[in-house]
């Protein structure tokens, strides 16, 4: 059997859609191209250019060999009678899990496969899907090789599945090939998982969704392999030698242009030059280089610019301090007046000195006198009564301090000319230390001895300095004579300088100028020497270059067909990419169209329980790209995006739906469900389950479901009931080895999990106790099934006891709850649902079903009869059940 990957699958379709006429011999030669590489190309994709590059090197190579016919299509559309009704049989092993082979026999129109995580149910899927479809999809996303994922570990062996199925014509014969269509009779957990996850942010994201649920995944990352930018990068699109010759000739151009322009700019640096030795006549120049000469000589230090500054390098010195010598003079004229002030002064402090020793006594006086606790009217001294002293003490002592203010001004007046005496005489040693500084450049005989500093403690200490001071001024007095000459040599000395000064700034001024020049000069010359340099060098690669254009014109070019030829091979790759792209973007929408109405019916059928409103009334399916899938609610006018407003549990019912109505529309005789109580809330396990069982589309097609779950299987033989579960149901179980030597798969066909089923067994075999704990456990699935269809179609509420907090309802008050509410109801068909019910009520001892269920030796042992008539009894109430039909007005 050939075997070939979905997307293997979908390019082939999407080829056998394309109008051949309107295909050109290019197009035809890349579609069998890519369609012979097929394997190597898909597993490539857009990053760093791999799947582009490949196609490239596969133009290259095979280009002018391959067939321009496109390959006769076998058309794989079998006709309804080829097509399977029904599954019978499959063996498979060794095939992943399975190392030895396993026979399957599907008589049955359900096949429940309970087994444990880990236990091989998905082996079993992936060979059904092997053996039908051609294909194993988690192969293909794991980019896993066939060969190596079907393969037994223990073993190292593979065989493919074999499978018998009766077809629509009625015969029963072996599958010999594949058909893709059977792909939507697997209802695959991972699909329903990847249509409720996939990001819902655009449009795009929406169809991605879809394209998923139907298993699209690998066509769709195949598709989106191509790059659009086909280019050189790739595959050669361009003749070379052609283009490397208009590019050495252009050079040409370009460098014999720019010689032109050098040659121009070489004459306006001549003409600048000649303008430059105009500026500079009389002296005449015959080029630059006399013009470098003249401004630096040889050696670059001579010349005009070196001779200028050496005169600019002469320092000549600051003017001398013309007012010295008068200051000299004021100072000394200043010392004269304070000492004959200080004369003054000192002979009138005199005079009042007697004084100054009772101003302690005045200062004491007026000190006691101002004591607030003291007697003024009493003498500090000797205590008489001041009105009989010759003064009053505290008056005579406040006119004396009075008079002694002037005394304390006039020793003051005496310290202050001390001290600028002694301030003076500083300024006049600061004169004499210039005058000294100056003897240097302009000379004088005098000396100019330092006087002695003085220090001002006390009026005592005048007689100490003052004589000294005298007797050097008198000396000093003799050097000053020589102070007018010596002004007027400073006054001739400064006008020197000044000569010098100005005769130094035209020597400035003409070398900035000279230096302006010969910056011009030099700018001209290297420019000059630049253009030089740059057209001896062009002029040599314009000789290169027209001996390479000459070699180039000889040389033959081969390349022009090739590329020719590929750029073909590049318009047909941008068209066929194209359409294949256009392709992909519609599948989805072509797979889902026409499902909505029977969505909605599975949806609402799961989601059973949910209230009214939550219900969906309309479904819009996405028919282009851009749309999304919309949804309108029972007594809601408003439509929403679905993948915004629902759920992710609601999401995942409303995949599951879209997948059984795809089952529909292309009227599959067989569902396999892949573990999808996995993708399920438990919320919505019961709807999924009444669908499964009880609506018209489905129960009449042959329905393999693998699950986890045992809960989940046991919900779905309730469903079907005790009398329906022996005709219609076959069990297998998975079971988990216990030990690394039993490794692999180990099935056994099991028991049916129908309680009653169970019960019927248990008491062939006269287990009587195992039989009515059976009947106990059938009561309760009967009690929570007509429980919840009565709640279907009323509203019915139903008062129960409970033994605890948070323990299950008590079973007996339940069936005495379902009694009381079928007493109100008509029923479309007369049964006798609610007398059966009665008579399990009335005439059964609830001890019996207790002690099936618990310990109890206190309890009579049980009778046959008993528990015959109770298993007969729960038969009738189990039929009755599943044909229950409800008016919906109560009595």
């Amino acid at each position: 059997m050939a075997i070939q990957s979905s997307a293997k699958r979908e390019f082939l379709e999407w080829a056998r859609s394309l109008d051949q006429a309107k295909l050109s011999e290019t197009d035809k030669k890349l579609f069998n191209l890519l369609h012979l590489h097929f394997d190597d190309i898909e597993v490539l994709g857009t990053s760093s250019g791999r799947r582009a590059k490949k196609i490239g090197e596969i133009i290259t190579k095979e280009a002018d060999s391959i067939s321009n016919e496109l390959p006769a299509w076998s058309d794989t559309a079998n006709s309804i009678e080829n097509k399977i009704s029904k599954l019978t049989e499959m063996k498979i092993g060794p095939f992943r899990g399975f190392e030895s082979e396993e026979t399957f026999v599907f008589d049955k129109q359900f096949t429940f496969m309970y087994g444990p995580n880990g236990s091989g149910k998905s082996s079993f899927c992936e060979g059904m899907e092997y053996a039908l479809v051609g294909e194993i999809e988690e192969a293909e996303a794991k980019r896993i090789p066939i060969e190596i994922y079907i393969r037994n570990e223990q073993s190292s062996k593979y065989s493919v599945p074999s499978i018998q199925a009766m077809h629509f014509d009625g015969q029963v014969k072996k599958l010999t090939g594949h058909d893709p269509s059977y792909r939507f009779s697997f209802i695959e957990k991972n699909r329903i998982d990847s249509f409720a996850r996939i990001s819902a942010t655009t449009s795009k994201d929406q169809s991605n969704r879809i394209s998923a649920l139907f298993g699209l995944d690998s066509y769709s990352e195949f598709v989106d392999g191509f790059t659009e930018d086909f280019d050189q990068r790739h595959i050669t699109l361009i003749n070379t030698s052609k283009e490397t010759l208009d590019k050495e000739s252009q050079k040409v151009l370009l460098k014999k242009a720019r010689v032109t322009e050098i040659n121009k700019l070489t004459q306006e640096v001549i003409d600048c030059a000649k303008a430059l030795g105009d500026e500079l006549k009389p002296q005449v120049f015959s080029g630059l280089q006399a013009l470098r000469m003249y401004f630096s000589g040889e050696d670059g230090t001579a010349g005009k610019i070196g001779e200028l500054q050496n005169l600019k390098a002469q320092i000549v010195p600051a003017d001398l301090d013309a007012l010295l010598t008068a200051r000299v003079t004021a100072l000394r004229f200043k010392i004269n007046n304070l000492l004959e002030s200080l004369d003054k002064n000192v002979i009138e402090l005199g005079k009042e000195a007697a004084q100054v020793n009772f101003k302690d006594l005045f200062t004491a006086v007026r000190t006691i006198h101002d004591d607030l606790e003291c007697d003024v009217s009493l003498c500090p001294a000797c205590r008489t009564p001041v009105t009989k002293t010759v003064f009053n003490p505290y008056t005579l002592a406040k006119d004396e301090l009075l008079k002694m203010d002037a005394l304390a001004s006039l020793q003051a007046k005496i310290k202050a000319d001390s001290q600028l005496i002694a301030t003076s005489l500083q300024n006049i040693n600061s004169a004499f230390t210039k005058l000294q500084e100056i003897k240097k450049v302009v000379p004088f005989v005098s000396n100019f001895v330092l006087l002695s500093e003085i220090t001002i403690a006390d009026i005592s200490s005048i007689d100490l300095w003052k004589p000294r001071l005298l007797n050097e001024l008198m000396l000093m007095d003799e050097d000053l004579k020589e102070l007018n000459s010596i002004q007027i040599n400073l006054v001739d000395k400064n006008k020197d300088y000044q000569k010098k000064r100005v005769a130094k700034n035209s020597i400035e001024a003409e070398l900035k100028k000279n230096l302006l020049l010969k910056e011009r000069a030099d700018t001209l010359y290297s420019k000059n020497k630049i253009l030089k340099e740059e057209s001896e060098k062009i002029l040599a690669e314009i000789k290169l270059l027209e001996e390479n254009i000459e070699k180039i014109k000889v040389s033959a070019d081969p390349l022009q067909k090739i590329v020719d030829r590929n750029l073909r091979f590049q318009a047909s790759y941008v068209k066929l990419t194209k359409s294949m792209r256009h392709h992909r973007d519609k599948l989805p929408s072509l797979l889902a169209s026409g499902l909505s109405s029977k969505a909605i019916e599975f949806y609402n059928t799961i989601n059973e329980l949910d209230p009214e409103f939550e219900k969906l009334q309309e479904l819009k399916i996405p028919t282009a790209s851009g749309d999304k899938i919309m949804v309108k609610f029972r007594q809601d006018t408003r439509s929403y995006d679905a993948l915004q407003i629902m759920s992710e549990g609601h999401i995942k019912c409303l995949g599951l739906s879209l997948l059984l109505a795809k089952v529909v529309a292309d009227n599959l005789g067989f569902i396999i469900y892949d573990d999808i109580v996995n993708a399920i809330d438990d919320n919505h396990r019961d709807g999924v389950a009444t669908l499964m069982i009880e609506n018209i589309d489905l129960k009449s097609r042959q329905q393999i479901v693998t699950c986890h779950g045992e809960l989940f299987i046991n919900k779905l033989n309730q469903k079907l009931g005790a009398a329906s579960v022996t005709k219609l149901v076959k069990d297998y179980r998975f079971t988990p080895v216990d030990c690394i030597e039993e490794r692999g798969i180990r099935i056994s066909i099991g028991e049916s999990s129908h309680y009653l089923a169970q019960a019927k067994d248990h008491l062939t075999k006269n287990e009587l106790k195992n039989a009515a704990g059976r009947c106990r456990q059938a009561i309760e699935a009967i009690s929570d099934t007509l429980w919840k269809k009565l709640s279907k179609t009323l509203n019915v509420n139903i008062s129960v006891k409970m033994r605890y907090s948070g323990a299950q309802p008590d079973l007996s008050s339940v069936v005495a709850g379902l009694l009381k509410e079928l007493t109100k109801i008509k029923f479309a068909t007369e049964i006798n649902l609610h007398s059966n019910l009665k008579t399990l009520q009335e005439n059964y001892h609830w001890a019996l079903l207790n002690k099936g269920t618990h310990e109890d030796s206190k309890i009579p042992e049980f009778e046959r009869a008993d528990v015959l008539k109770l298993v007969q009894l729960l038969g009738q109430i189990d039929s009755q059940l599943l044909e229950l039909v409800l008016e919906t007005q109560v009595a």
